[in-house]
């Protein structure tokens, strides 16, 4: 616990609104919780004992019940941007772990400026990557529709590419062919999975940190809502099986450093040791004899008490 800090935070907790979405959230959390039958959580007892031994003392039901990627994988979709081909290609043609897998979930946006700087950075890093760029993010310009100005003719309305060029480096879609792929969706818990991929730039996402602990494969981190900065801090500070980008921002300079440490430096060697470690934990306690397979037993004890 001593690893966290005050600043980390989400905005409402301790300073700032109190009366944001998030700061409502989590009082009505702590009104339901400590009444309910059962508190299942997505994680492994053995990845974080002491908050967890913590929220145990509040709520003796609590139950954890292992990454849900790993005991309740998702359903497999076809690979329509063929991801996971061009993995294999990369994989016989490099014999190396060094694509990088950037996606920032279906919520977290990042502003035109720094999904322009990410760009920027990929391109001078030279690396290898896969950039899932949903259709949702804020890529249009501020448009005020007037009776002259037909509604097609708005930014929001033009298709996903036409949108990424707007914000993306003069020629990195044409460029960009060369190094990587940039898609509206991947398959993303598979490409974590595989050999070839030795890098995940994301949100801190808690579903998306417990794929990359999984599989293996070190963060770098740019957090933007909620719990994201803590659970950065469990990333970098307590696992230290990634980093936040410098400043919390991306920047081009950010991403080369950051890029630069995991994919060449000692610094990223030592993630990816810590990595497979938890990944060892992991698929420990996910086992029949496993932490998480004890708690699913206590769960359907519960169910079968309150049936």
């Amino acid at each position: 616990m001593s690893k966290f800090r005050v600043r980390d935070l989400p905005d409402g907790i301790v300073m700032g609104n109190f009366r944001s979405f998030f700061s409502k959230m989590l009082h009505q959390m702590a009104q339901v919780l400590p009444r309910a039958a059962a508190v299942c959580v997505s994680t492994c007892a053995e990845l974080n004992s002491a908050v967890l031994d913590d929220l145990k003392s509040k709520l003796p039901n609590l139950l954890c019940l292992g990454p849900l990627s790993l005991i309740m994988p998702p359903p497999k979709t076809p690979d329509i941007n063929n991801c996971l081909v061009w993995l294999d290609k990369q994989q016989e043609a490099h014999n190396n772990s060094e694509v990088v897998y950037v996606s920032f979930g279906s919520i977290a946006r990042p502003s035109p400026s720094e999904i322009a700087a990410l760009a920027q950075g990929l391109e001078a890093s030279g690396v290898k990557f896969i950039w899932s760029l949903r259709d949702n993010l804020k890529l249009a310009r501020h448009c005020t529709i007037t009776v002259n100005v037909p509604a097609f003719y708005c930014p929001k309305y033009l298709t996903w590419e036409r949108r990424l060029q707007e914000h993306l480096p003069h020629g990195f879609l044409e460029d960009s062919r060369k190094n990587g792929i940039l898609v509206s969706w991947a398959p993303q818990t598979d490409i974590l999975a595989h050999d070839a991929v030795g890098v995940f730039i994301t949100h801190f996402g808690h579903n998306s940190i417990m794929e990359s602990v999984a599989s293996g494969v070190p963060l770098i981190g740019r957090p933007f809502h909620g719990e994201q900065k803590l659970n950065g801090r469990l990333v970098e500070a307590v696992w230290e099986i990634g980093l936040e980008v410098e400043g919390g921002i991306l920047t081009k300079d950010g991403v080369v450093k950051s890029l630069e440490k995991i994919l060449h430096g000692d610094e990223g060697k030592k993630m990816r040791e810590n990595g497979s470690g938890l990944r060892s934990l992991v698929e420990k306690a996910i086992s029949s004899k496993g932490s998480c397979n004890e708690d699913f037993k206590k769960l359907l004890k519960v169910v079968n008490k309150s049936s």
